[in-house]
């Protein structure tokens, strides 16, 4: 139970702060720092670690060059990667976690390859273990290269829902909407989460913000109404 406070504490304070490396005293070690280090712990308490950032990037996804994004994607994130499909027209193409680790080493809040790294992961056994780092590890690193950045903390959100770890998510949900108050699809999730957590007066404040603003996917109304709560 200890373990499990520490690495909560971990993850609320990279969300909150971003641990920027920026802040240390001495010039010269931070001019020689990993502008997107590898940071907190994973859920089995081992300290985060990842393949090295090498020569290329990190870019921030959302203001990444076309030319630069294109390079990565054409290369290791085409459509077919991105569907978790083995790509037998790239050289390295049938690598499929290898791919995935480039391009989100490369970008670390590249939103689409966390997602496809999250479905990947879930898939477990096998296919986490062929991940170069932890999924938590992805996401930490992500959160503190662009704290900003409503839409990894939403993905995050998704991943620590999907996986049973209900107070985290709701934590990095609530980070999601502190970024983007209005995010509809936000809202959306938050309240399935909050459905699956049996708290359904909150499922439903979140499936009425969700709603009044056009969400259009009807299951959060359903699962409401079947425990006898209407969105009017």
């Amino acid at each position: 139970m200890k373990k499990y406070h520490f690495i909560v504490a971990i993850i609320i304070s990279i969300v909150s702060v971003g641990m920027s490396r920026a802040e240390q005293k001495d010039p010269k070690w931070v001019q020689e720092a990993d502008p997107a280090p590898w940071v907190g712990e994973s859920f089995g308490g081992l300290r985060c670690t990842g393949t090295p950032r090498k020569d290329f990037g990190p870019y921030d996804y959302r203001y990444i060059s076309k030319y630069k994004l294109g390079l990565v994607e054409n290369n290791h994130f085409t459509p077919k990667l991105e569907r978790l499909e083995p790509d037998s027209s790239l050289r390295w193409g049938l690598n499929v976690p290898g791919n995935l680790n480039f391009t989100i080493r490369a970008i670390p809040n590249h939103h689409r390859a966390l997602f496809s790294m999250l479905r990947f992961s879930l898939k477990g056994g096998e296919y986490t273990r062929k991940l170069k780092s932890k999924p938590e590890c992805y996401f930490q690193r992500a959160i503190n290269y662009a704290p900003d950045d409503a839409q990894v903390k939403a993905i995050f959100g998704i991943y620590l829902h999907r996986i049973g770890k209900y107070e985290l998510a709701k934590n990095m949900y609530q980070a999601t909407l502190e970024l983007q108050p209005d995010n509809p699809e936000a809202h959306y999730n938050f309240g399935l989460l909050y459905f699956d957590a049996q708290e359904y007066k909150m499922a439903l404040s979140h499936a009425k913000k969700a709603y009044e603003q056009g969400y259009p996917l009807k299951g959060l109304a359903d699962k409401l109404l079947s425990k006898g709560f209407k969105l009017e």
